[in-house]
């Protein structure tokens, strides 16, 4: 093969890839609602790969521009090689244990990674120890342990030459490809092309885990009538004003506003009362 010093980004990205395609097709056969024609399965499937293509374009960036630049004396030095074997030994557990999170995680909330896995990382410590409590952690990263050693002797088994000389000119010819490609991809992917279907499960499918997991992160946007029942914003109105109300009470003449008076009927008696309300993501401040 022409770009041998590349085969390490190849042998990840196409490990990634075909990872998330079978995460796909095991989400929707444990957790997809009413078959919505093949038509729409299709459509949810090519969305699923452009997202999943725009995710890896950012993802193996890093290691890309490390392939391309590195020069060759210290590209098949040994320190080098023990690097990148090593690199790719641990990349195969850990990113089964990501898919594994990701599955986890949809089963849970029937979506992909949102603000809430957002907030886990904010919160490390006591959701870190509800995981511990509620999964086998130990037996997961175990059996991850075990696919990425099989995965790494299976890459072995290929004897790919990743140490061949290739010269500088070709590295940056692929270079431009791929940040070319990477651009088209990413300029022409979003989160409103996964919502291509009533069934919200299905758009949740059609979406990937990582790219999921850095929007939230970045927008702090959860489609929030999804995951809590709404009512109309009028009606909602009504109920508080009715269950608030009080007699002496005079809310205010907006129809969107619990603002109002109330007249005392009762001689005042100044308490000192203090109320203090705690949820539990603030446990680590009240001890």
């Amino acid at each position: 093969m022409r770009y041998n010093r590349f085969h390490a980004f190849f042998l990840a990205a196409s490990f990634y890839l075909a990872g998330c395609s079978v995460l796909r097709c095991l989400l929707w056969r444990q957790f997809g609602e009413a078959h919505p024609g093949l038509s729409m399965l299709a459509a949810a499937a090519f969305v699923g790969l452009r997202m999943d293509l725009a995710t890896a374009a950012w993802m193996f960036l890093p290691l890309v521009l490390w392939l391309v630049f590195l020069p060759e004396r210290q590209f098949g030095s040994k320190p080098h090689r023990l690097l990148l074997a090593g690199g790719l030994c641990l990349y195969f557990p850990v990113q089964l244990f990501l898919f594994k999170a990701d599955y986890e995680f949809f089963a849970e909330f029937n979506s992909r990674f949102n603000t809430v896995a957002v907030d886990y990382l904010i919160y490390p410590h006591e959701v870190f120890i509800n995981i511990w409590d509620s999964y086998p952690i130990v037996r997961v990263a175990l059996a991850c342990l075990l696919g990425g050693a099989l995965a790494a002797a299976g890459v072995r088994r290929l004897r790919l030459n990743f140490w061949r000389e290739t010269p500088f000119q070709r590295r940056l010819v692929f270079l431009a490809a791929y940040l070319l490609c990477g651009s088209v991809l990413t300029r022409t992917v979003a989160m409103r092309d996964t919502r291509l279907s009533p069934q919200r499960v299905l758009n949740e499918i059609a979406s990937n885990g990582n790219y999921s997991f850095m929007y939230a992160a970045l927008t702090r946007d959860l489609d929030y009538p999804a995951f809590y029942l709404t009512l109309p914003k009028e009606e909602a109105f009504r109920r508080a004003r009715r269950l608030i109300g009080q007699p002496g009470t005079v809310f205010e003449s907006r129809p969107d506003s619990i603002q109002r008076a109330i007249r005392g009927t009762n001689p005042a008696k100044p308490l000192n009362v203090v109320i203090l309300l705690i949820e539990s993501f603030g446990s680590e401040f009240w001890g």
